[in-house]
């Protein structure tokens, strides 16, 4: 797959974290002149669920419940697509992008799984409105992250986002290329790149001269190699307060530790 990325496609919802992840596609589309693609794809489960006698809606806040209706399920979606279609393109208007908004029926994960197929990245929040809350990481962004054949965002905010990009680079077979998706983004956001080293440290000097020979004159490089992989990203994101941490999708660490996605509060870019 080409390094570059050329088409950024967003998943919306009414939700907050699908609000920071529009954000987040159109200013990393500005900055790499990337078409914006919103998709929202209205949920027929949930319609369907409605049709059930003894299903019912219970609100976050004041706990009480009534009974779901699917017409009512119908027109809620509706109107939420509308509002996600205003609000993509009115920030894909503000930052100056080629967009294009669609809307989609079916069941989300597989709507936006056949959606990715044609981008290079899919941006999407750590949950929906409808996720259970107090998960860290909700059903749709587990199911993207296991099938997507695109890298994908994950947009989750930390409380003071800074600009370098960490990069944890990992012997596996996306690892280059997710060092020159990291080299493109860098440049196109002017901060740091910092290189995570994990594991062999045997593969260091290849990794100088790789970055030696491709860095551009514009992007400021640290390598830092350290051993114990989980622990010293947890304490790196921290020091760094990256503004976006990159893993490749194949990332050995990440399949040893599958909850570290939603444990590190900042943005993370799966990439493939």
């Amino acid at each position: 797959m080409n390094a570059h990325i050329k088409r950024i496609l967003v998943a919306l919802d009414a939700s907050a974290h699908s609000h920071a992840a529009l954000e987040a596609a159109a200013a990393m589309a500005a900055r790499l002149d990337a078409e914006l693609l919103g998709l929202f794809v209205q949920d027929m489960e949930l319609v369907q669920l409605a049709q059930f006698p003894f299903a019912r809606e219970v609100g976050l806040t004041s706990a009480g419940s009534r009974a779901l209706d699917p017409r009512s399920m119908e027109l809620a979606l509706k109107v939420q697509a509308q509002k996600a279609k205003t609000a993509f393109e009115a920030t894909a208007q503000r930052h100056g992008l080629q967009c294009s908004f669609r809307i989609a029926r079916g069941q989300v994960v597989a709507e936006l799984l056949a959606a990715s197929a044609d981008v290079d990245l899919l941006a999407l929040g750590t949950s929906g409105h409808m996720e259970i809350a107090g998960r860290r990481l909700g059903s749709t962004v587990r199911g993207i992250v296991a099938s997507a054949s695109c890298s994908v965002l994950i947009e989750q905010r930390a409380k003071r986002p800074g600009t370098a990009l960490l990069l944890l680079y990992e012997d596996s077979p996306a690892a280059d290329r997710a060092l020159a998706r990291a080299e493109q983004i860098a440049a196109a956001r002017g901060g740091d790149l910092v290189i995570v080293l994990t594991g062999d440290a045997s593969t260091l000097p290849r990794l100088r001269e790789r970055v030696d020979r491709t860095r551009r004159s514009d992007v400021r490089v640290q390598i830092l190699a350290l051993e114990d992989g989980a622990t010293a990203l947890r304490a790196l994101v921290a020091r760094y307060n990256c503004g976006l941490l990159m893993i490749a999708h194949d990332s050995p660490l990440l399949a040893r530790e599958p909850e570290l996605l939603g444990e590190l509060r900042y943005p993370i870019l799966l990439a493939r």
